[in-house]
């Protein structure tokens, strides 16, 4: 689980990550409004890996195990399966 700068709350939620708005707005390329959650990244039949230039929603995260938020606003996602760690543009 991670909280971003805006206060909304971002956990591992079986091969996904779900956002828990905290206000509404657009996070992570994904309108959302306060107090829905939505996916942010992760696909269960996505091509692997973020790093292709798609959307995040559209990205197989194989085991993705933690996150976090970098001082520039991006979502780290730590994914086991695929021994590397995703970026996700706010």
């Amino acid at each position: 689980m991670a909280i971003d700068g805006h206060g909304n709350i971002l956990v591992v939620d079986a091969g996904t990550i779900r956002l828990v708005a905290a206000r509404s707005g657009t996070f992570y390329g994904q309108q959302v409004t306060a107090g829905h959650s939505v996916v942010v990244a992760g696909h269960p039949h996505g091509p692997a890996g973020l790093g292709t230039g798609g959307p995040a929603t559209r990205a197989r995260l194989d085991t993705p195990t933690a996150i976090a938020v970098a001082p520039d606003g991006r979502l780290l996602i730590a994914v086991y399966g695929d021994r590397r760690i995703e970026a996700v543009a706010p």
